[in-house]
């Protein structure tokens, strides 16, 4: 393969991981933030279910709270690390 066509083929693969994490994001399956719109508090799991599921898993939860449209929590993680976190209201999932 000559340097050209390996540069052309590398500049295509990396169009179609973007195209493909974009539309991905699109899709809501990558989220920096959840909308609080797109989620009626209502379907949202309990706030002490996430805590909950924290302590079992080694974090000492300073706080929590409701952000806009995610839980957050102010804690320690397991390995010790002081942190903020939003966590997806149905998943529990980090976000």
């Amino acid at each position: 393969m000559k340097f050209s066509q390996a540069l052309i083929a590398i500049a295509a693969a990396t169009t179609m991981q973007v195209a493909t994490s974009e539309s991905a994001y699109a899709a809501g399956k990558i989220s920096g933030k959840v909308k609080s719109e797109s989620i009626h508090q209502s379907d949202w799991s309990g706030r002490n279910t996430l805590e909950t599921k924290l302590r079992k898993e080694g974090w000492k939860v300073k706080q929590s709270g409701i952000g806009d449209g995610f839980y957050e929590i102010y804690g320690i993680t397991p390995d010790g690390g002081e942190v903020k976190m939003h966590f997806h209201p149905v998943t529990m999932e980090k976000i």
